[in-house]
Order: C-alpha cells, then structure tokens, then sequence
C-alpha cells in the first residue's frame, strides 16, 4: 500500500522535523498532527517555525480526525497511555504503526492496542533538533532505524521504507 496520508501523535521536535520532511513531498495536507481536543484547545494558536521558516502543517482535534495510511508516535513515552486513546481516531483496518518514542517499551503497548501486524519497531538517531518556543532548528536530521518484530506484515515495513525513501528520510530497515 503506498503511504499517501501521515499523522503524528506528537508535535515536538522529533515530530516536525520528521513531518515536515514528509510534507515537502506529499504536500501540507498529508500529514496532520493530532491531538486529544484539550491539547488541541492549548496549542491552536501556536506560531510555529522550522530553521525560521513558518511551518504551516496542520492540527487536528482527534474527535474529528480520521484514519491515515501511517501513525507516527513522536511522544515522550510517559504519555502514551493518553496517545494510544488519541491514536483510535486515526487507526483504520489498513493504518501501519511506527513509533519513535524514547524508551523500549512503546511498540509493546502500541501492539496489545492495535496489533503487531501493522506496527514496527524504530528508534530515530543522530538528529540535532531543538524545539523550544515554538521553533524548532535543526542542521542534521539524523536517521531512523526499524524493521519487523515477528508478527509484523512484512509489507508494512516495505511500505514505510517506500514512504522514508520518497520523502528522503535516511533509513535503515
């Protein structure tokens, strides 16, 4: 399946780099970043920028999102639990799973939500991404490493590595 609609649980650093990245191939409106309605509610006004650029990618209220081809976690894993009931808006029988939260455990807990058929395991490294005060600078985007737990649909990885390709994310599978 190719990949043609991303949304990230997580608006950080890791996030927008990795989703504007993703965006200058697929367009603005292909990656969505959602949120449960009271962070929504908390980060609507926010004025972002990248490498001071004006980001102009977009949030979505989880209460009105709709499933993505790819859920990309980029949270700090002590807030999974609240993005595991976020992400249900955006996971559809055909939605592939990555995560790149800091921490071992996620993928585990995203797999007993939503199945380790469509999730992978990945860690991003090497980036030098700061984001603080709505800005986010970077010079190195670093690469993210995944592949397959046992369960995992092999198309799914092949999936992802297409998407990371066309969007020029360095990877390693």
């Amino acid at each position: 399946m190719r990949i043609n609609k991303v949304a990230f649980i997580g608006k950080g650093g890791v996030g927008l780099l990795y989703g504007s990245m993703i965006a200058r191939v697929l367009g603005d409106d292909a990656v969505e970043f959602v949120m449960d309605d009271a962070r929504y509610e908390r980060h609507a006004a926010d004025q972002l920028r990248i490498n001071g650029e004006p980001c102009s990618l977009r949030s979505v209220r989880a209460s009105e999102a709709t499933p993505a081809d790819l859920v990309i976690l980029t949270i700090k894993t002590t807030g999974l639990n609240q993005a595991l009931d976020t992400m249900e808006a955006v996971v559809g029988p055909e939605t592939r799973i990555a995560s790149l939260c800091n921490g071992i455990t996620s993928e585990q807990k995203i797999a007993e939500r939503f199945g380790w058929q469509r999730t992978v395991l990945g860690i991003c490294q090497g980036m030098d991404a700061v984001f603080l005060n709505n800005e986010l600078t970077y010079g190195k985007p670093g690469e993210i490493r995944f592949g397959a737990a046992p369960d995992t649909d092999p198309a799914v990885v092949a999936d992802i590595a297409d998407l990371y390709s066309r969007a020029g994310i360095a990877h390693v599978v």
